[in-house]
């Protein structure tokens, strides 16, 4: 197969971004995102993924379709699809990173917790003492 004068580094330092191959890897479907969403998706500050969609714009891997005053993003057409598919094949697997942030404790929650336990301390006092108010006037 002859590749004739195809610039396939340039291709390659484009995709050589992680944040840009998640920006490609969240179009891969087929659904036009806004910046927003994709800056989300590759986990990038909105400027930086301003930057990314701009230089796959240029390089003709993205297209862009305005609906008033938002734009939406697009991978440009099969040939993309298929080159992100074939690399996905002979890529090797990602590491898959699951975050726990959710079992740590915030950092107020120590304090609420705190405020919680004097609370019921100052009731299982209160009840303690009216049972035994209680128990006094029966006698």
């Amino acid at each position: 197969m002859d590749y004739g004068d195809a610039n396939i580094a340039a291709i390659g330092s484009l995709l050589a971004d992680p944040g840009r191959c998640q920006v490609l890897t969240a179009l891969g479907d087929g659904r036009a995102l806004p910046a927003s969403m994709l800056a989300a998706e590759a986990g990038v500050a909105p400027s930086t993924a301003s930057e990314h969609l701009a230089r796959l714009v240029d390089a003709g891997l993205l297209t862009v379709e305005r609906h008033g005053r938002h734009r939406y993003f697009r991978i440009a057409g099969p040939e993309v699809a298929e080159l992100l598919e074939a690399m996905a094949r002979v890529a090797p697997p990602s590491k898959v990173v699951i975050q726990l942030d959710f079992l740590r404790p915030a950092p107020s929650t120590g304090t609420a917790l705190l405020a919680l336990a004097l609370i019921l301390g100052l009731a299982a006092a209160i009840l303690w003492a009216a049972g035994a108010l209680n128990a006094r006037t029966r006698e």
